[in-house]
């Protein structure tokens, strides 16, 4: 009888505490965007396998993207500094053409404490979003060292959304008939930037 009850006593206390975790789970207001971010992951994996239109659809040797893992942290608030004057330039590409682009304004975030900016650029081809190409201190170890890119929808409101889990590697990176901008040397974040995506790695 009295293991039983000992018995009783240990499983109520288990199912207490899986109700409080899940609790807790449904209270974490992270919890919905690193499901978010693993389903956008696993979509963006499944066009580079399956996709005809995927960088990689005709290479033997086929990558997919490989990725730190999500890490809140890094989604930030930016604000845009608009520039009175915006310029048109002609940025290089890998295969030495060149892309029209607006330089925009200067986005100002902070990362762990410190604080950052990047020039957002606008591609004439692309109007409804800024480019925002970037190298930062993992570049060459853990991500490609020709640096990465995020896109981020143009609003009305000077305030932004950052999400570097979103930084991606140019199309280049996969194949090198594909013709991608080159970096701006002023889109340099001295610091590491260990979120969104890495560089092949075997264990992937």
């Amino acid at each position: 009888m009295v293991s039983q009850l000992k018995s009783r006593i240990v499983t109520c206390l288990l199912i207490s505490l899986s109700i409080i975790a899940m609790s807790c789970d449904s209270e974490d207001p992270n919890a919905k965007y690193l499901e978010d971010m693993k389903t956008y992951r696993h979509d963006v994996k499944e066009f580079f396998r399956n996709s005809e239109d995927c960088p990689v659809v005709d290479m033997t040797d086929k990558t997919i993207p490989f990725y730190y893992e999500p890490k809140p942290e890094y989604k930030v608030e930016a604000y845009l500094d608009e520039f009175a004057e915006k310029d048109t330039l002609q940025m290089l590409t890998t295969q030495s053409d060149v892309r029209t682009m607006i330089r925009y304004g200067d986005l100002k975030f902070k990362v762990n404490g410190e604080k950052f900016s990047l020039t957002a650029y606008v591609n004439i081809e692309h109007p409804e979003s800024f480019f925002i190409p970037f190298h930062d201190e993992t570049n060459g170890e853990e991500t490609y060292e020709a640096g990465r890119y995020l896109d981020l929808e143009i609003v009305k409101d000077s305030k932004y959304i950052l999400d570097f889990n979103l930084a991606y590697n140019p199309y280049c990176y996969y194949n090198a008939k594909y013709s991608c901008p080159i970096v701006p040397e002023d889109n340099y974040l001295k610091t590491k930037i260990e979120a969104g995506e890495k560089s092949y790695n075997d264990s992937h």
